[in-house]
């Protein structure tokens, strides 16, 4: 359901768990959930096209059984969540920060521009 305010949600959680198996679109939940610095498990679905690595910036599960043991090792171990969670927020403000995204895409219109610039002088 909807909530006012999902930062009291984050700021209780210590770990996030996304066990998507079927979808399509981007993934907001799990880069929302990196940049308040929760640590993610998620499975190999859940991370298609983020540019994210097992291990360092989220923890991937795609068997139940193994998604269990990864949200239970990070519950259980300070140390891997704490590295999990720099790592994963580091990647969102790096991969995935408005300023990131816009100078991406200006870029990508600039070559556009200057392929279609070309294409009508030639």
């Amino acid at each position: 359901g909807r909530v006012d305010e999902i930062q009291p949600y984050y700021a209780q959680a210590c770990v996030a768990a996304v066990p998507l198996r079927s979808g399509g679109g981007t993934r907001l939940k799990i880069l929302e959930s990196l940049a308040y610095g929760r640590p993610v498990v998620t499975t190999s679905v859940g991370c298609e096209g983020l540019d994210l690595r097992d291990g360092e910036d989220v923890l991937i599960a795609d068997e139940p059984r193994a998604f269990a043991e990864q949200v239970s090792r990070l519950l259980t171990d300070p140390a891997l969540r704490h590295s999990l969670a720099q790592h994963g927020r580091c990647a969102v403000e790096q991969r995935y920060s408005w300023d990131t995204i816009a100078d991406r895409l200006l870029a990508a219109y600039e070559q556009l521009c200057a392929s279609d610039h070309r294409r009508t002088h030639d």
